[in-house]
């Protein structure tokens, strides 16, 4: 199923648990309305969560929240995966006691590499999750899942405290001269559309436009101007690929004056015109 699908299929069950091979996904960014816990049994690919790429195999979990962006460039033919995925609704209701630092940690480290150990704990816990799934008989299902569901947060916010934060579960030296960039990218993933210029993110974050790149530069090895491009394009892919807009109304979303100047933006980042993109489905 592709993410359309599986969105209208959660708005109906609130949580899914599954092994699929995710292939309708594939060369098709998107915007998740919901969230996803994904476990690599066998295969391989090339994911990119929040503009972070990754190469995952047997043994990897990629957590996507909700509102994050998924890109899967590249899956072999015998990739398959145990996925959950769960509704924005029952993430909020397991995580509104946990703090947000928690989430914005997830967002900007979507990937793990467990080892044997690790990745048999995590399939027990997706074998749990499916048993709760497929029992439509047991009253208290909802609540178990999302009990659950807050217990795997719980446990990824413990290792991340032990394993990168300091003492105590203060935040290291080295996370908070990257809050900037964060503060950066939320801003970025919000306002991308309407604005394209560095200029615009810098006077919101109360520093110089030269700074804001600087940090970009020392946090991600790109300027602030590659990494709004590269968000507006995301965008842009994801309106040529999930909606039938024409070319003028996706322009006039992303606020380009007309389709020829967003034709020329979309060109130079990736080699195609938006129509030639669109018409080459998911093997473009």
């Amino acid at each position: 199923m592709n993410p359309k699908e599986w969105q209208e299929l959660l708005n109906r069950e609130q949580f899914v648990q599954a092994e699929t091979s995710l292939a309708d996904f594939v060369k098709r960014p998107y915007r998740l309305r919901f969230g996803v816990n994904i476990l690599c049994i066998s295969g391989e690919a090339d994911f990119s969560v929040n503009l972070s790429d990754h190469p995952v195999k047997a043994g990897t979990v990629v957590i996507v929240l909700p509102n994050n962006l998924l890109d899967i460039h590249r899956i072999s033919s015998d990739f398959r995966a145990k996925v959950f995925f769960f509704s924005e609704t029952l993430f909020r209701e397991s995580t509104f006691r946990l703090e947000g630092t928690l989430f914005k940690y997830i967002a900007e480290h979507p990937f793990s590499d467990l080892d044997e150990n690790a990745a048999a704990s995590t399939e027990h816990w997706m074998q749990m999750a499916e048993y709760t799934y497929n029992d439509r008989d047991n009253i208290h299902r909802q609540a178990i899942t999302r009990n659950r569901l807050q217990n795997m947060f719980l446990e990824y916010d413990n290792k991340i405290r032990r394993m990168t934060w300091g003492d105590g579960g203060r935040l290291s030296v080295s996370m908070r001269r990257t809050d900037l960039f964060r503060r950066f990218m939320e801003l970025v993933h919000h306002h991308c559309c309407r604005r394209h210029e560095v200029a615009f993110y810098a006077d919101r974050l109360c520093i110089s436009a030269r700074y804001l790149t600087a940090v970009c530069r020392a946090v991600l090895g790109r300027s602030a101007k590659e990494m709004i491009d590269e968000v507006l394009l995301l965008e842009i892919k994801m309106r040529l690929r999930s909606t039938d807009l024409s070319i003028q109304e996706i322009a006039d979303e992303t606020y380009f004056p007309d389709q020829s100047y967003l034709g020329r933006f979309f060109k130079r980042h990736t080699g195609q015109s938006p129509t030639a993109y669109r018409s080459s489905g998911y093997n473009g």
